[in-house]
């Protein structure tokens, strides 16, 4: 068993000191989502920024709204996304659609999915990541 020469207070100064350090907040997360009018479920790998709020657009397919008061201020924000989005593959390498995510206003983003044949749709979303970053 590892016994670590430091203290759990030790530790976590140490941590903190870390991510005070950085000049931005990150939000890390895998996305995935089911269903008809749902929201994504989100496994959260790391977060700074804070509590994002995840809702489906009602009646739109394959859009879904993170909102976080004051925090997609546009001139400190990168969201790294490509030209087309991310495609999504399955299991058995099976292209399901691909994905991307765009800020709206300072306060929401949307991540919005689309089958192969570039139409808005549910059910995409697999263990999809995003990364979030915004400059102090």
């Amino acid at each position: 068993m590892f016994k670590s020469i430091f203290s759990k207070y030790q530790i976590d100064s140490i941590v903190t000191l870390i991510n005070n350090s950085k000049n931005y907040y990150i939000y890390n997360a895998l996305v995935t989502q089911s269903g008809v009018n749902t929201a994504p479920t989100v496994t959260i790998r790391e977060n700074t920024l804070g509590a994002i709020v995840w809702t489906a657009g009602v009646g739109a397919p394959g859009v879904y709204y993170g909102t976080l008061t004051g925090a997609f201020v546009s001139a400190k924000l990168f969201i790294p996304v490509p030209l087309k989005g991310f495609n999504v593959i399955n299991s058995s390498g099976s292209g399901l659609g691909y994905y991307t995510i765009y800020r709206i206003s300072d306060n929401q983003i949307v991540l919005q999915s689309y089958s192969n044949s570039d139409v808005s749709a549910n059910g995409i979303l697999l263990n999809s990541p995003i990364e979030i970053k915004v400059y102090k």
